[in-house]
């Protein structure tokens, strides 16, 4: 759903669901993800995991992902 008025209370309330959506998401990657990873997984193996990741975050970055027609296509499906 797309907001027009960025002064609504619409746009506040959607903008607070967006907020506590992404807030959830990150607590559980950190919770489940990625701390268990600091003492699971080899400093060589993190690196290289690390180096894969920003390589393929710049390609989509490169690519224009973050494009609003491109954010619209997503939060569409």
């Amino acid at each position: 759903m797309q907001v027009e008025n960025v002064d609504s209370d619409e746009f506040s309330d959607k903008l607070h669901e967006l907020s506590e959506a992404l807030s959830h998401h990150l607590d559980e990657e950190e919770r489940d993800v990625l701390n268990p990873a600091r003492t699971d997984v080899s400093d060589e193996a993190r690196t290289k995991l690390g180096e894969a990741f920003a390589a393929e975050r710049n390609r989509l970055i490169d690519s224009g992902c973050g494009d609003i027609t491109n954010v619209r296509k997503l939060v569409e499906s």
